[in-house]
Protein backbone atom coordinates (compact mmCIF):
# COMPACT_ATOMS: atom_id res chain seq x y z
CA UNK A 1 0.00 0.00 0.00
CA UNK A 2 2.74 2.46 0.97
CA UNK A 3 4.91 1.32 -1.94
CA UNK A 4 2.01 1.78 -4.36
CA UNK A 5 1.32 5.26 -3.03
CA UNK A 6 5.02 6.13 -3.37
CA UNK A 7 5.13 4.86 -6.95
CA UNK A 8 2.00 6.80 -7.86
CA UNK A 9 3.41 9.96 -6.30
CA UNK A 10 6.72 9.58 -8.13
CA UNK A 11 4.89 8.88 -11.38
CA UNK A 12 2.75 11.99 -11.00
CA UNK A 13 5.80 14.08 -10.14
CA UNK A 14 7.63 12.80 -13.22
CA UNK A 15 4.59 13.48 -15.42
CA UNK A 16 4.37 16.99 -14.00
CA UNK A 17 8.08 17.38 -14.76
CA UNK A 18 7.55 16.36 -18.41
CA UNK A 19 4.63 18.79 -18.76
CA UNK A 20 6.67 21.57 -17.14
CA UNK A 21 9.64 21.00 -19.45
CA UNK A 22 7.35 21.14 -22.50
CA UNK A 23 5.69 24.35 -21.30
CA UNK A 24 9.01 26.03 -20.46
CA UNK A 25 10.54 25.14 -23.84
CA UNK A 26 7.42 26.36 -25.66
CA UNK A 27 7.42 29.60 -23.65
CA UNK A 28 11.12 30.27 -24.28
CA UNK A 29 10.91 29.46 -28.00
CA UNK A 30 7.80 31.56 -28.59
CA UNK A 31 9.26 34.33 -26.43
CA UNK A 32 12.44 34.39 -28.53
CA UNK A 33 10.40 34.44 -31.74
CA UNK A 34 8.20 37.22 -30.38
CA UNK A 35 11.25 39.27 -29.34
CA UNK A 36 12.86 38.88 -32.77
CA UNK A 37 9.60 39.83 -34.46
CA UNK A 38 9.19 42.86 -32.19
CA UNK A 39 12.74 44.08 -32.90
CA UNK A 40 12.21 43.63 -36.64
CA UNK A 41 8.89 45.48 -36.56
CA UNK A 42 10.49 48.36 -34.65
CA UNK A 43 13.53 48.79 -36.93
CA UNK A 44 12.81 46.95 -40.19
CA UNK A 45 11.35 48.07 -43.47
CA UNK A 46 7.87 47.08 -44.59
CA UNK A 47 9.27 44.64 -47.14
CA UNK A 48 11.52 42.96 -44.55
CA UNK A 49 8.66 42.69 -42.07
CA UNK A 50 6.37 41.19 -44.70
CA UNK A 51 8.99 38.65 -45.80
CA UNK A 52 9.82 37.79 -42.18
CA UNK A 53 6.25 36.94 -41.25
CA UNK A 54 5.51 35.33 -44.62
CA UNK A 55 8.29 32.78 -44.15
CA UNK A 56 8.74 32.58 -40.37
CA UNK A 57 5.12 31.93 -39.35
CA UNK A 58 4.73 28.75 -41.48
CA UNK A 59 8.22 27.65 -40.39
CA UNK A 60 7.40 28.13 -36.70
CA UNK A 61 4.09 26.27 -37.06
CA UNK A 62 5.66 23.35 -38.94
CA UNK A 63 8.58 23.15 -36.48
CA UNK A 64 6.18 23.20 -33.53
CA UNK A 65 4.06 20.40 -34.99
CA UNK A 66 7.10 18.32 -35.93
CA UNK A 67 8.77 18.59 -32.51
CA UNK A 68 5.49 18.03 -30.68
CA UNK A 69 4.84 14.77 -32.54
CA UNK A 70 8.44 13.53 -32.49
CA UNK A 71 9.42 14.54 -28.95
CA UNK A 72 6.38 15.23 -26.75
CA UNK A 73 3.55 13.08 -28.13
CA UNK A 74 4.73 9.68 -26.85
CA UNK A 75 6.82 10.94 -23.93
CA UNK A 76 4.09 10.66 -21.23
CA UNK A 77 3.32 7.05 -22.19
CA UNK A 78 7.03 6.16 -22.23
CA UNK A 79 7.45 7.80 -18.85
CA UNK A 80 4.56 5.90 -17.27
CA UNK A 81 5.12 2.50 -18.87
CA UNK A 82 8.90 2.26 -18.85
CA UNK A 83 11.59 2.69 -16.23
CA UNK A 84 12.90 5.98 -17.61
CA UNK A 85 13.22 9.45 -16.18
CA UNK A 86 11.48 12.60 -17.32
CA UNK A 87 14.24 13.71 -19.72
CA UNK A 88 14.95 10.20 -20.98
CA UNK A 89 11.25 9.91 -21.91
CA UNK A 90 11.77 12.58 -24.58
CA UNK A 91 14.65 10.63 -26.10
CA UNK A 92 12.59 7.46 -25.98
CA UNK A 93 9.71 9.21 -27.74
CA UNK A 94 12.11 10.48 -30.41
CA UNK A 95 13.38 6.97 -31.11
CA UNK A 96 9.92 5.42 -31.19
CA UNK A 97 8.51 8.07 -33.51
CA UNK A 98 11.35 7.81 -36.02
CA UNK A 99 10.03 7.39 -39.61
CA UNK A 100 6.49 7.41 -38.22
CA UNK A 101 5.77 11.15 -38.18
CA UNK A 102 2.90 11.15 -40.66
CA UNK A 103 1.16 8.18 -39.07
CA UNK A 104 1.35 9.74 -35.60
CA UNK A 105 0.41 13.19 -36.90
CA UNK A 106 -2.62 11.87 -38.79
CA UNK A 107 -3.94 9.92 -35.82
CA UNK A 108 -3.33 12.81 -33.41
CA UNK A 109 -5.09 15.21 -35.81
CA UNK A 110 -8.06 12.87 -36.17
CA UNK A 111 -8.17 12.46 -32.39
CA UNK A 112 -8.18 16.23 -31.95
CA UNK A 113 -11.07 16.60 -34.39
CA UNK A 114 -13.09 13.88 -32.65
CA UNK A 115 -12.36 15.35 -29.22
CA UNK A 116 -13.27 18.85 -30.40
CA UNK A 117 -16.60 17.72 -31.87
CA UNK A 118 -17.42 15.66 -28.78
CA UNK A 119 -16.57 18.57 -26.48
CA UNK A 120 -18.84 20.90 -28.45
CA UNK A 121 -21.67 18.36 -28.39
CA UNK A 122 -21.34 18.08 -24.61
CA UNK A 123 -20.99 21.84 -24.06
CA UNK A 124 -23.88 22.94 -26.26
CA UNK A 125 -26.86 21.63 -24.23
CA UNK A 126 -25.31 22.75 -20.94
CA UNK A 127 -24.72 26.21 -22.36
CA UNK A 128 -28.30 26.48 -23.61
CA UNK A 129 -29.79 25.32 -20.29
CA UNK A 130 -27.68 27.68 -18.19
CA UNK A 131 -28.37 30.68 -20.41
CA UNK A 132 -32.11 30.02 -20.34
CA UNK A 133 -31.93 29.66 -16.58
CA UNK A 134 -30.01 32.94 -16.36
CA UNK A 135 -32.68 34.74 -18.38
CA UNK A 136 -35.47 33.17 -16.36
CA UNK A 137 -34.06 34.28 -13.00
CA UNK A 138 -34.67 37.96 -12.23
CA UNK A 139 -34.99 39.00 -15.88
CA UNK A 140 -31.40 38.06 -16.73
CA UNK A 141 -29.61 39.82 -13.89
CA UNK A 142 -27.58 36.68 -13.24
CA UNK A 143 -27.05 35.82 -16.92
CA UNK A 144 -23.26 36.30 -16.69
CA UNK A 145 -23.08 34.10 -13.59
CA UNK A 146 -25.07 31.31 -15.24
CA UNK A 147 -23.05 31.64 -18.45
CA UNK A 148 -19.75 31.26 -16.58
CA UNK A 149 -21.22 28.41 -14.52
CA UNK A 150 -22.41 26.64 -17.66
CA UNK A 151 -19.04 27.09 -19.35
CA UNK A 152 -17.23 25.66 -16.33
CA UNK A 153 -19.61 22.69 -16.06
CA UNK A 154 -19.31 22.03 -19.77
CA UNK A 155 -15.53 22.07 -19.66
CA UNK A 156 -15.42 19.72 -16.67
CA UNK A 157 -17.90 17.32 -18.26
CA UNK A 158 -16.19 17.36 -21.65
CA UNK A 159 -12.77 16.87 -20.04
CA UNK A 160 -14.10 13.89 -18.10
CA UNK A 161 -14.91 12.20 -21.40
CA UNK A 162 -12.24 13.52 -23.77
CA UNK A 163 -9.08 13.45 -21.65
CA UNK A 164 -9.23 9.68 -20.99
CA UNK A 165 -9.95 9.11 -24.69
CA UNK A 166 -6.95 11.19 -25.75
CA UNK A 167 -4.70 9.46 -23.20
CA UNK A 168 -5.90 6.04 -24.40
CA UNK A 169 -5.13 6.93 -28.01
CA UNK A 170 -1.61 8.07 -27.08
CA UNK A 171 -1.01 4.92 -25.07
CA UNK A 172 -2.18 2.73 -27.95
CA UNK A 173 0.07 4.66 -30.31
CA UNK A 174 2.98 4.09 -27.94
CA UNK A 175 2.27 0.35 -27.83
CA UNK A 176 1.83 0.25 -31.60
CA UNK A 177 5.22 1.88 -32.14
CA UNK A 178 6.91 -0.55 -29.76
CA UNK A 179 5.30 -3.48 -31.54
CA UNK A 180 6.39 -2.18 -34.92
CA UNK A 181 9.96 -1.34 -33.91
CA UNK A 182 10.77 -3.71 -31.05
CA UNK A 183 8.45 -6.72 -31.50
CA UNK A 184 6.87 -5.84 -28.17
CA UNK A 185 3.84 -8.01 -28.98
CA UNK A 186 6.10 -11.08 -29.06
CA UNK A 187 7.58 -10.09 -25.70
CA UNK A 188 4.12 -9.69 -24.20
CA UNK A 189 2.99 -13.07 -25.53
CA UNK A 190 6.15 -14.67 -24.15
CA UNK A 191 5.53 -13.15 -20.72
CA UNK A 192 1.94 -14.41 -20.83
CA UNK A 193 3.12 -17.91 -21.74
CA UNK A 194 1.38 -17.88 -25.13
CA UNK A 195 4.59 -18.47 -27.05
CA UNK A 196 7.81 -20.13 -26.10
CA UNK A 197 10.75 -18.11 -24.74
Amino acid sequence: SLRLATNVTLGLAAAAGVATVVLVVEFLALGAYGLLSFLLVMDGSDAAITLWFLFSVPLVICTYIFLTIRVAYLAPAALMLEDVGAFAAFGRAWRLSGRQFWRLFGISLLTSVIVGVAAQMLNFPISIVTQVAGLAVSDGEFLLFFTVLGSALGQVLSAAFTVPFTAAVRSLQYLDQRMRKEAYDVELMTRAGITGA
